[in-house]
């Protein structure tokens, strides 16, 4: 890394360049200039890391100096060395933003660490730099991938509960929803597969790209859409609007029946009800893969609407919500035998109440999304809970008996458990693993299952039963065990009083302190220490 030297006094500089052995610690004096307007133009020349410079010196000093170089380098890093003791100094560095001020005289072993320890920064700044850099390109080279499974998850229950962060992420793709109605409609080809069957992979996503213009050309006119396709000939269409007539959407959803029939396909639009929040769009999207289903029993109308009175069965969820948490504990515990076998009773249920396909079709999609909402939660690998979510999906809506629905389920079920063997090899699962570190590095402070559960955006209760599945004990087991742990390291000074100890390990109360301490280690702490010292 380059290092510039501005100094007037000769001597100090010679001293500076060699009492140090600057090229063992990855360091090199690009140059050395008596005042600061020199340094400025072999700085322009030079394009140096870092500049260290004295503050007072002729023609042009050290601030004026460090006020050019952030003008017009920012990202060279400046070490000041004055030998005034002056607050006004110091402020005005700070304020331009020198890095550090040091004073006259300097010890060269301090001033050597200084400068390694900016050489380490500089580096870190460097790789975060690279690192976003990468990410914009990868995110502008994979943009319509993004989009898509962006706003996949918007139509899916998500943990993430703050709408600006989800705005936020949408921005960067440069989607904005400026206003406070959502609406989902759901377009469905039907038999699309079928009627595609010998096209060409190529063939089908050009006329999948058509028909989504034509979509984008129609409703579009007046109204925000989002539009993405969610499964081979079916697409999702967010429209975020206010004030716009149903009359207006439905004579638009004809026009696009019309444009799609041209080429040769029968299609239906089914449409959720508006909702007042982004966070409420899943629901929106629900509705409208409900009212899909109530198609068949509405012959002659192409464009369903959701309401809230439909009597019909079919397509009506499946009530599991027992079943389901039974497959959640089984997840958090790793357990695929236990998965199936739930699996296996949700549709000896549907069999013995004699419910419909439909029905089941559309609790194993239902099933699909709280299942890979849980497994996000427990994965690392988010790319991987992507593309399964996809294929079962697909899989799901391509499936036309109850045989193979539930072998695709299975083998569902089967992926989740790979996914989680993978991942068990890190130990912990990413919630339980950055609890611990958080644990780790605030252990001293005030620590709650409340604030920790709510850092993740999950319930207490529900990051209670991850933490205890994953690691066999309470989170205030762990949280005491570890600061217990800490406390035997302090009781090993002397010095310090036993009160003392006990904040310093997190606990203000002293007398709870000795209580927990002899909890877990059979003796109070006086006695552990007392112990220590014979040894």
């Amino acid at each position: 890394m380059r290092v510039l030297l501005v100094e007037d006094d000769f001597i100090v500089r010679q001293g500076i360049v060699y009492s140090i052995d600057w090229e063992s610690h990855g360091l090199q004096i690009c140059g050395e200039a008596m005042n600061g307007e020199q340094g400025y133009e072999m700085i322009e020349r030079l394009k140096p890391d870092i500049v260290i410079t004295d503050i007072r010196m002729p023609i042009m000093d050290g601030l004026k100096l460090a006020e050019k170089i952030k003008e017009t380098y920012p990202d060279i890093e400046i070490i000041i060395l004055s030998g005034y003791d002056d607050f006004a100094y110091a402020k005005t560095a700070i304020h331009i933003g020198v890095h550090e001020y040091l004073l006259k005289p300097i010890d060269a072993d301090e001033f050597l660490g200084c400068v390694c320890k900016l050489k380490e920064e500089i580096k870190k700044k460097r790789m975060v730099s690279q690192i976003y850099e990468e990410r914009n390109k990868f995110i502008q080279e994979n943009k319509i991938d993004i989009r898509e499974n962006l706003l996949n998850k918007i139509i899916k229950p998500s943990v993430i509960n703050n709408e600006d962060q989800i705005k936020n992420h949408l921005t960067t793709m440069g989607i904005v929803f400026a206003k406070p109605v959502y609406q989902v409609l759901l377009l469905t080809i039907e038999d699309f597969l079928f009627l595609t069957k010998g096209y060409s992979e190529e063939k089908k996503n050009n006329i999948l790209e058509e028909i989504r213009k034509i979509i984008d050309g129609t409703l579009g006119k007046r109204i925000h859409i989002e539009s993405f396709l969610i499964s081979p000939g079916q697409f999702v269409i967010i429209m975020n609007s206010e004030g716009v007539s149903k009359l207006y959407i439905e004579d638009g959803c004809q026009k696009i029946i019309l444009k799609i029939l041209e080429k040769g396909f029968q299609s239906v639009f089914s449409g959720g009800t508006e909702k007042n929040s982004l966070l409420e769009v899943y629901l929106s999207y629900q509705e409208a893969v409900s009212a899909l289903h109530q198609h068949v029993c509405q012959k002659g109308h192409n464009v369903i609407y959701f309401d809230k009175d439909m009597k019909e069965k079919e397509g009506v969820f499946l009530e599991i919500e027992e079943q389901e948490n039974q497959l959640f504990e089984y997840m958090q515990k790793y357990d695929e035998i236990g998965m199936i076998r739930g699996l296996e009773l949700i549709f000896q249920k549907a069999i013995s109440e004699k419910r419909d396909y439909k029905s089941i079709q559309a609790t194993c999609m239902k099933l699909v999304v709280l299942l890979v909402s849980q497994l996000e939660e427990m994965v690392i690998l988010k790319e991987d809970v992507i593309f399964l979510s996809v294929e079962i999906e697909q899989k799901i809506q391509q499936t036309h008996s109850l045989i193979h629905l539930e072998k695709n389920m299975k083998e569902f079920i089967y992926s989740i458990s790979e996914i989680l063997k993978s991942t068990k090899n890190d130990k912990y699962n990413a919630i339980v693993s950055e609890a611990m570190r958080y644990v780790e590095e605030h252990y001293a402070e005030e620590i709650s299952v409340k604030n920790v559960a709510s850092g993740f955006f999950v319930t207490p209760n529900y990051f209670s039963q991850v933490f205890k599945a994953q690691t066999g004990m309470n989170f205030t087991d762990f949280l005491n065990e570890y600061r217990i742990k800490q406390s035997k390291h302090f009781l090993k000074n002397n010095s310090l009083k036993i009160y003392q100890i006990a904040e310093l390990a997190g606990y203000q109360n002293y007398k709870y302190f000795n209580k927990v301490f002899k909890k877990y280690t059979g003796m109070s702490p006086k006695e552990y220490q007392s112990t220590w010292k014979k040894r």
